[in-house]
């Protein structure tokens, strides 16, 4: 079974029907070490929100109540897999409170891949999520098409 990549809402430039069809799939396929098109295939993957919630200060807005809820609803497709949340709002929503790229119960969270998202700035922070990503390559969760 694929691992599954949960976000937080599709971008307002991206399909809403494709996660991760934008920048962001384009950044986790770089950090896999995969292309864009290997790296949409190889991981199951959707976003919490169905449409792009608007603009906050720096960021997007999150609505939580929304987003609770949405979580619940994919809990069924959570069991049984590897879950990578996107982000500290959809880990928090998943009520995941650890470190990034610490497993608990099957379950990580990566900070948000978002080039607005001022932790990619640094190199120790790249090669850390680059290690995490590749690991799970390796681990061969997902399985990659051949």
């Amino acid at each position: 079974m694929r691992a599954l990549i949960v976000g937080q809402a599709p971008s307002r430039d991206s399909d809403p029907a494709e996660p991760f069809s934008g920048a962001s799939g384009a950044r986790l396929a770089a950090l896999c070490g995969l292309t864009h098109a290997e790296f949409l295939s190889a991981f199951a993957r959707v976003n919490l929100l169905s449409a792009f919630p608007g603009k906050a200060s720096k960021g997007d807005l999150f609505p939580l109540a929304e987003a609770c809820e949405a979580f619940e609803d994919l809990l069924p497709r959570c069991r049984g897999r590897e879950v990578v949340l996107l982000g500290r709002k959809v880990a928090r929503v998943a009520g995941l409170d650890a470190p990034p790229f610490s497993w608990v119960a099957r379950r990580a969270w990566c900070p948000h891949p978002s080039g607005i998202n001022i932790w990619w700035n640094e190199e120790r922070n790249v090669r850390a999520a680059r290690r995490f990503w590749r690991d799970l390559i390796r681990r061969g969760l997902p399985r990659i098409p051949s």
